[in-house]
């Protein structure tokens, strides 16, 4: 005869998984593993913990016992490609049990994007190491340069790739003026490491000039206006395929919509047309989808915040139990199996609306631009 989890236990594991990615995050990576293993003491088929825990003995340096957690879950979900990746990023590991580098706090702050202050990138000429197998999310990077290239390596000096080639000639222009960067990696695999570059130190020199300047920015801003160029690229998206707008005319097109509408005239086709790869590559009908899901998540993070009234506390604490735990409730743990609208209204008791979404605009950018018009 089939049991079910009583309410009381699933409180518990819900509980527990929600301290045991807080303790993740603060890299307290042994009090984590601990906490992992007493949700799969109670719930042995709990493919989320088998993968948190793996994660904790990958840091503390157990590999073969991390790979054992992995193995549970592939062998419980085999189309789990946390575990599969991460089991694939272990095997690669040559010596089991080798010591871990030793674990930094790191401040989530750091992984948010500054408008001219920091900018993301896929590293070149990856090596395929064990420092490069080794890499995760959160490791800070170190850029070093040598001649006309800046490589990028671990903190054992171990080298892992190198900056792409336009940034990198904007790197060594801005190094030899004396801006310094803090490196770190957002995601790594063994084919493909991104990491976020921010400027920790501005020279003089640099004056107002930004580290990376934003693609067709207004001046006094940074922000890019993605929702709003959606929509027309939308727009132009269906008089090209209705025959009313030709391929050689969009560019001009495009440039024309941008000052309508923005105020801004891009100075070539790369900041322009050509600042999305979709065209390019013949992907249509993406930019609408781009919409919907700003103010699907507007809607949703109004609710959140009204629910959770001390989540900026929380964030800037670097704690995101809170946060992760109302995501899984009202969103992750449904997923594909309700409608999107039927998910929206259980979530926030509304029906799809762009209504939080223009609340959530007017209150970051035209509440503070009266603010600073008023000071």
């Amino acid at each position: 005869m089939a049991t079910f989890p009583t309410e009381d236990r699933v409180r518990q594991k819900r509980t527990k998984s929600e301290q045991a990615i807080s303790l993740a995050m603060k890299n307290r990576w042994e009090e984590a593993a601990q906490l992992n293993r007493e949700i799969l003491d109670m719930f042995p088929n709990e493919v989320d913990a088998f993968n948190r825990l793996g994660k904790a003995l990958t840091e503390l340096g157990r590999y073969s016992e991390a790979r054992d957690a992995y193995a549970r879950a592939v062998k419980i979900d085999p189309l789990n490609g946390i575990a599969t990746k991460n089991l694939q990023r272990l095997g690669k590991l040559a010596a089991e049990g080798s010591a871990a580098p030793p674990p930094s706090p790191v401040d989530p702050r750091l992984f948010i994007e500054e408008s001219g202050k920091t900018t993301v990138t896929q590293l070149t000429d990856l090596k395929r190491s064990e420092a490069t197998a080794k890499l995760s999310a959160g490791d800070q990077l170190q850029l070093e340069r040598r001649g006309n290239q800046v490589v990028v390596t671990d903190s054992s000096g171990q080298e892992i790739g190198r900056i792409e080639p336009k940034l990198e000639q904007d790197l060594i222009r801005l190094l030899d003026i004396g801006n310094q960067y803090a490196v770190f990696v957002t995601s790594a695999s063994d084919q493909v490491v991104h990491a976020i570059i921010r400027e920790t130190h501005r020279s003089a020199a640099m004056g107002n000039r930004p580290s990376f300047r934003p693609s067709a920015a207004p001046e006094g801003g940074g922000v890019r206006a993605y929702t709003r160029e959606g929509m027309l690229r939308y727009e132009l998206e269906k008089q090209l395929l209705s025959g009313e707008l030709a391929v050689r005319d969009l560019a001009e097109a495009w440039n024309a919509g941008m000052e309508q509408r923005l105020g801004i005239r891009p100075s070539n086709d790369v900041e322009g047309v050509l600042q999305d790869i979709h065209w390019a590559v013949g992907s249509f009908g993406y930019f609408p989808s781009y919409a919907l899901g700003a103010v699907i998540a507007a809607q949703l993070y109004e609710s959140l915040r009204a629910e959770l009234p001390g989540l900026d506390e929380q964030l800037g604490r670097g704690e995101f139990s809170g946060l992760f735990g109302w995501l899984r409730t009202h969103v992750h743990g449904l997923g594909a199996k309700v409608p999107v609208q039927e998910l929206l209204k259980e979530a926030t008791g509304k029906p799809l609306s762009a209504t939080s979404f223009v609340r959530y605009v007017e209150a970051k950018y035209l509440e503070r631009a009266e603010s600073s018009a008023a000071a």
